[in-house]
């Protein structure tokens, strides 16, 4: 559900107020100041300021304390009630919410891993950081990424299962754990999936249209998940951005945006890439799946886009689409990647 209304955003910098356009947009609250850039507010981290008069509905981000959001529109005030009823409750916050004690614990611990980049480099430092502590940031740069490439996330619960089940056929053929790693949907017509940091997947719902099977799209998806398994995303935003972004990763920062900038024109190595195709061509074999989806899919790639032999189309150096479908050598299966319901709720996520 989105809804949006007039509210009043103070940016704790200045005192002046600028009217704002809101958006309840899948977990966040984005707010467009007016002549300003959207930001976005995890609705985890919203809650009742307290420090100021009553009256309209008055919000502060954990994350950003000395900011301030007056929302005056009665029905986008209940609608963030609904999604947050801590709001009404007498501290106004999530029971159970990262104290301000424990995220300067945070910084602290971050630091010192800092401290270390100059012997480690960045890139496998950011890999050393605990998947949970990555999934908040790998989820602010997937929806920054959902609006920003498309129009949106799916409203999808039925789909998403489907890709959770999916990925865990994935992940027992080969004996990884799935973990925090999920899959979601977005709309919007780009031929494309993305692997965020911290295992957040997200497909568009142009990649699915063009998926003329379950086998095609889940050789997309295995590709992702090997990306994530790996660390890829995250090893190419550190190095893209550098020390102060692994300093946002590790304490719940609000750089989202800026990584998601940097992680639609990354550029993995052609080894990521090709370790990539060979860690899902191995998922897809030890679950039965087959590699025929695979190779048809970018034989179709290569239909469609001729001229560039599909490398404009998805994110990334990969391949020349040619090698990729010799590599893909289009083995059959002996099992299809899913039901048809699971395919059937995939087609509608969006």
């Amino acid at each position: 559900m989105q809804d949006s209304a007039d509210g009043t955003y103070f940016d704790g910098v200045t005192a002046e107020g600028h009217e704002a356009y809101l958006l309840l947009a899948g977990d966040y609250l984005m707010i467009t100041p007016e002549g300003f850039g959207a930001v976005y507010w995890p609705l985890d981290d919203i809650a009742t300021a307290h420090d100021v008069r009553r009256g309209h509905l008055r919000l502060q981000n954990a994350n950003d304390p000395d900011a301030r959001l007056i929302v005056e529109d009665t029905d986008t005030a209940a609608a963030l009630r609904h999604r947050a009823p801590w709001l009404d409750t007498r501290h106004g916050r999530r029971h159970g919410h990262i104290s301000r004690r424990k995220r300067i614990l945070g910084a602290i611990v971050a630091t010192e891993l800092l401290a270390m980049a100059a012997l480690e480099g960045l890139p496998r430092l950011a890999t050393l950081a605990p998947a949970e502590w990555l999934a908040p940031f790998g989820e602010s740069v997937r929806t920054q990424v959902a609006y920003g490439m498309g129009k949106g996330y799916c409203d999808a619960p039925e789909a998403e299962a489907a890709g959770r089940r999916l990925l865990t056929l994935l992940a027992d053929a080969t004996g990884e754990d799935v973990g925090g790693i999920n899959l979601r949907f977005a709309a919007g017509d780009v031929i494309n999936a993305v692997a965020a940091p911290g295992g957040q997947l997200l497909a568009f719902e142009g990649l699915i249209a063009f998926s003329d099977t379950p086998e095609a799209f889940a050789s997309v998806i295995a590709h992702e998940f090997a990306h994530a398994l790996e660390r890829h995303p995250t090893r190419g935003v550190a190095r893209s951005l550098g020390l102060t972004l692994i300093g946002e990763m590790l304490t719940g920062g609000g750089m989202g945006g800026t990584a998601a900038e940097a992680l639609t024109g990354l550029a993995y190595t052609r080894a990521a890439e090709r370790e990539a195709d060979a860690i899902a061509r191995k998922m897809l074999l030890n679950a039965g799946i087959g590699t025929v989806g695979m190779a048809s899919f970018f034989e179709n790639l290569q239909k469609k886009f001729p001229e560039s032999d599909g490398g404009s189309v998805l994110l990334g150096s990969h391949p020349r689409l040619s090698d990729r479908v010799e590599a893909a050598a289009a083995t059959k299966g002996t099992r299809r990647a899913m039901s048809a319901a699971d395919w059937q709720a995939i087609q509608n996520a969006c």
